[in-house]
């Protein structure tokens, strides 16, 4: 373990656009005993022409029909040697002393994952001018209580959810193998439902300050995680029935059920106008967990706030739609 093999697995569905810095991000890594395995979900770009510029025994490609960044990801954790996972979507970019920075830090400590701080940064921006958001050292740090800082990640100390990026993680394999694969029926939140069994079954987590994952936004959606379609909806609530489940098998008290109540009712505001079915489930949901949310209700600038505080955040979602559709029009 002095000197262990890390897999680094880039799921690629036509990322031809910016797979070249990705992959370039990855070789260069400082971390020399690594392998690449980048596996073509199926696409119809020019992804696998410039996939095959780095193929070579330690950067291998597997091609399969598409069957969604899950699936991908769970095919190239079957065919990783690694004892650590480093997970990379193919449009995204590491600091080059990621994984170094990462491996010293987690040593022998294989009951545990190793997390940095992510810079959001939009499609055409040079990420290397931005730093990361001050906000995310209050929900990414060391512990040795995984459940705190779900609980605290999903608005339990200060009404704020937040997330971690998927890339942003060093995983042990012996973690994952403990666990189970990615979810592939979830189209939406797989990473969450992913993560969250993980952590649970974790004895805790490190924070490296020094690294950055630079994950790339787009002004216009490319994801369904960027488009609230039914199907994406009905994904997040079932992401978000097991993290319930699991979670409170673990620990069953105020806390852990003030933070589901708070991801419940998130989900109840954010389906109230795209899917009823959702809406009412975790509408019910929030009602019956049994405490009341800490969540704070942000939804606009002052007059939509006082409508928020006045009737509810229903009225308030409403009126702001009306709002919105009446702009679209002028």
């Amino acid at each position: 373990m002095n000197s262990p093999l890390v897999s680094i697995i880039i799921p690629v569905y036509n990322a031809a656009s910016h797979l070249e810095q990705c992959l370039q991000s990855a070789v260069n890594q400082t971390w020399k005993k690594k392998e690449i395995i980048l596996v073509n979900d199926g696409s119809t770009d020019q992804s696998i022409q410039i996939a095959k510029r780095y193929e070579n025994e330690y950067c291998k490609i597997i091609t399969q029909e598409n069957k969604g960044a899950a699936a991908a990801r769970n095919t190239g954790i079957k065919h990783a040697k690694g004892s650590y996972i480093q997970f990379l979507d193919a449009d995204d970019i590491l600091s080059l002393d990621k994984i170094e920075n990462q491996v010293k830090l987690i040593g022998s400590q294989l009951d545990k994952l190793v997390v940095c701080n992510t810079v959001q940064f939009y499609d055409g921006e040079e990420h290397l001018n931005l730093a990361p958001n001050p906000m995310e050292d209050n929900y990414i740090f060391s512990t040795n209580d995984p459940i705190a800082f779900l609980t605290n990640l999903w608005g339990l100390n200060d009404g704020h959810i937040a997330m971690v990026q998927p890339n942003a993680w060093l995983t042990p394999s012996n973690l994952i193998a403990k666990v189970g694969l990615w979810n592939e029926h979830l189209s939406l939140d797989d990473d969450g439902d992913f993560f969250c069994r993980i952590l649970l079954n974790s004895k805790g987590i490190i924070k490296d300050r020094s690294s950055i994952n630079y994950y790339r936004k787009y002004k216009r959606p490319k994801s369904v995680s960027g488009a609230m379609t039914s199907r994406a909806l009905q994904s997040q609530l079932e992401a978000l029935n097991s993290k319930k489940e699991q979670l409170l098998k673990k620990a069953d008290n105020v806390s852990t059920r003030t933070a589901l109540a708070n991801l419940y009712l998130s989900l109840s505001m954010i389906s109230f106008r795209n899917d009823k079915a959702v809406y009412l489930t975790a509408k019910m949901a929030v009602e019956t967990i049994g405490v009341k949310p800490s969540l704070k209700i942000v939804m606009g600038g002052n007059f939509i706030q006082l409508i928020t505080k006045i009737f509810g955040w229903r009225t308030a979602r409403i009126i702001s739609s009306w709002k919105r559709n009446i702009a679209n029009q002028i």
